[in-house]
């Protein structure tokens, strides 16, 4: 990541499983436009986790958010990377909370967050945990997100 695209706030990776490659998107702000910032932020993580297969909401500089988006690409799938910076992981965080009504047994949703075909499927451990068990594969071409 260069200079410049790490100073943007909310950055987008999108791709799809049956593209070859990925695109990228990037939006920045003016520094002192602050006061629309909560309310972009909350419609677009709403709008990708609504519209995409996979998406991982992470924390940008965050190596368990990496860890999940490189298992994720070694079984082929392309997820959707929505890149909170730290200033925004609090409303993200409310957001999410309130798209889901928080996660298993009311906790509060962490990050990175995985979403596979609009249900939150949890964080790295629960991840891991399915991709163990066998059905996290499944699960993916259920929601269109790999090809099997």
């Amino acid at each position: 990541m260069n200079s410049s695209s790490a100073a943007m706030r909310g950055g987008v990776s999108s791709s799809s499983a049956a593209m070859g490659g990925g695109s990228t998107s990037r939006e920045s702000q003016a520094p002192g436009d602050q006061s629309n910032n909560n309310n972009v932020n909350m419609s677009r993580v709403a709008k990708l986790i609504a519209e995409n297969a996979i998406v991982i909401v992470a924390t940008r500089g965050c190596y368990m958010c990496l860890a999940v988006k490189c298992l994720l690409e070694a079984l082929g799938v392309k997820p959707t990377l929505f890149d909170a910076d730290e200033a925004d992981k609090d409303t993200v965080l409310g957001e999410l909370s309130m798209i889901d009504g928080g996660s298993d047994g009311g906790d509060p949703v962490e990050l990175p967050a995985v979403y596979v075909g609009g249900m939150l499927l949890g964080g790295v451990e629960k991840v891991i945990e399915t991709h163990i068990k066998g059905l996290l594969l499944p699960m993916l071409g259920q929601a269109g997100a790999l090809w099997l």
